[in-house]
């Protein structure tokens, strides 16, 4: 009977594989619009035009991933999980807020000023520069620490499966 239990999920390994597949998911959705997409937008139309399509995306995308892992929060909370084990988490979903909330305006801000474009001649390129740095380097974490922790999710819950045998 032991034997039959382990080959299906039990209570305590659901929110691991729905955690773990979620953040997966979301890894999948940022890297194909960050690394994929953007630097196809980039390639084949203006860096204007390019920008506020990428921009929009990055918007978007953002949202998703604030709702996905809040809501992923809400189920280690609901099966009454330690929040230890989402620390990674909530650091993913701080960064990505931190690019949203504060970063992103900024960086739109700049652009604002330059209707016709910003280019590397701008007085505020540095500053813009810099701040796109800043959310490429939040974005890359973010992507590192979802991929860590789904892919630690879902061999925790191989692992226990194996012991369980």
């Amino acid at each position: 009977m032991k034997n039959r239990q382990s080959k299906y999920a039990n209570s305590r390994e659901v929110p691991d594989i729905i955690a773990g597949v979620a953040a997966l998911v979301l890894v999948t959705v940022l890297v194909v619009v960050g690394y994929w997409i953007t630097p196809v937008l980039f390639s084949e139309l203006s860096a204007q035009q390019a920008g506020e399509i990428a921009g929009t995306l990055f918007i978007g995308v953002s949202l998703v991933v604030a709702v996905m892992l809040t809501g992923l929060i809400g189920l280690y909370l609901f099966y009454k999980k330690p929040l230890k084990q989402v620390t990674s988490v909530l650091f993913a979903l701080s960064v990505m807020l931190l690019l949203r909330i504060w970063i992103s305006p900024w960086m739109q801000e700049i652009k604002t000023l330059y209707p016709l474009g910003l280019d590397k001649d701008s007085v505020d390129w540095p500053l813009f520069a810099g701040l796109h740095g800043v959310y490429q380097i939040g974005y890359l974490l973010t992507v590192l620490v979802l991929l860590y922790w789904g892919v630690r999710q879902l061999l925790n819950v191989r692992n226990r499966r194996l012991i369980d045998e």
